[in-house]
């Protein structure tokens, strides 16, 4: 090939890319800015930034939640990609004598309520039970009908601990909650449909309209 033909080729080539770029950025350019929700208990942000970065905030009745990382248009709607985060975990440890009964010991860092804590409980005859955690501690007598499983819960927040399962005799359980990045909400691939003027994300049974404030 001709020197003359490769760098008009080079040039096409070139000109394709920068056009592709360019057209990717007309699109971030389209949708990028600050949007809104405000309904019944809830308050809400999503601001998409020209950069293909994106900020997110929910407040929901004694729920806050927050997020970042990137964003792209598909079609008609937004796609969102957090950025890494490690979740909250309880770590459950048999601290050995239980007197017979289920004793139940929380740990929380420093600032955090154990009013928002809760175990699930379930019986041997199948049935379950939710038990607040308010006090810090539960102490249940096995009975005639004894726990044979319970899950540490912080139902506010949707973080779930693992199942334990407890022996014929009774345990007496040390539960530490670590929160590490508490309240971040990981998306993979989050869609946001458009519905009218507004785009929807759905988070805890509810329908987040976004609507642009600018």
């Amino acid at each position: 090939m001709r020197p003359a033909r490769l760098a008009a080729l080079a040039l096409m080539l070139g000109l394709g890319a920068a056009g592709s770029v360019r057209a990717q950025q007309v699109e971030f350019e389209a949708l990028a800015g600050l949007y809104t929700a405000s309904q019944a208990e809830v308050g809400a942000m999503l601001e998409l930034g020209e950069d293909g970065r994106y900020r997110y905030q929910l407040s929901y009745g004694a729920l806050d939640e927050w997020s970042a990382g990137v964003w792209a248009r598909q079609d008609d709607a937004v796609v969102l990609k957090s950025d890494p985060s490690v979740a909250p975990a309880f770590e459950v440890s048999d601290e050995g004598s239980s007197n017979g009964n289920l004793s139940v010991q929380l740990v929380l860092p420093s600032g955090f309520d154990p009013q928002y804590f809760a175990t699930t409980l379930h019986r041997q005859d199948g049935s379950a039970s939710f038990e607040s955690m308010a006090s810090g501690t539960l102490d249940i007598p096995m009975g005639d009908n004894p726990v044979v499983s319970m899950r540490p819960v912080l139902p506010v927040m949707d973080v779930t601990g693992p199942e334990v399962a407890i022996p014929a005799g009774g345990a007496a359980l040390r539960i530490v909650f670590k929160p590490k990045d508490l309240g971040f909400a990981a998306f993979t691939d989050e869609v946001l449909e458009r519905n009218g003027d507004a785009f929807e994300l759905a988070r805890h049974g509810i329908a987040v309209r976004l609507r642009r404030a600018r």
